[in-house]
């Protein structure tokens, strides 16, 4: 247990930047999509995003965003919830 904490110790560091990084963009996402009407285009970190409704979420407090390169729908509540505790 020991080496293996010993082994892993030095990639704590990058780790933790990362889930940072992802938390951090993720709630700028939500945040400038909470603000964007249904169907607009928005612009965040050099990519473009369309604000899309998903049946039962029509509410801002869960936006939803199509990445228009590759047409991944994301629930964006979700996804910062889960940067969060990551």
């Amino acid at each position: 247990m020991h080496q293996r904490t010993r082994t892993l110790a030095p990639w704590l560091n990058a780790l933790a930047s990362a889930a940072e990084q992802e938390r951090n963009e993720t709630a700028a996402l939500l945040h400038a999509a909470s603000r964007t009407a249904e169907g607009e285009l928005l612009s965040l970190h050099g990519k473009t995003y369309r604000r899309v409704v998903r049946r039962h979420y029509r509410n801002n407090a869960w936006p939803s965003v199509e990445d228009l390169e590759t047409g991944t729908v994301t629930r964006l509540r979700r996804a910062e919830e889960t940067a969060f505790w990551s």
